[in-house]
């Protein structure tokens, strides 16, 4: 089962998320402890989020850009 979507990692990534889904995502940090583990790695990357410019849902190579970060 999704609890995230690869969208609101993305906005949480670049800060972007809406007050909605910041909220959805701290429910699920306290949670499950995966969870928490992924949103503190993302803070963790949030410096290099600069490098990823104009991200648009679907677009292949910035997606294999933030995969890669992600790893």
């Amino acid at each position: 089962m999704i609890k995230i979507s690869y969208q609101q990692i993305c906005a949480y990534l670049e800060g972007k998320c809406n007050a909605k889904d910041l909220g959805h995502i701290e429910d699920l940090r306290r949670e499950d402890p995966a969870i928490a583990l992924l949103v503190e790695l993302i803070d963790e990357l949030k410096g290099k989020a600069d490098s990823i410019k104009h991200w648009h849902p679907g677009d292949l190579q910035t997606n294999v850009e933030i995969d890669k970060e992600l790893e």
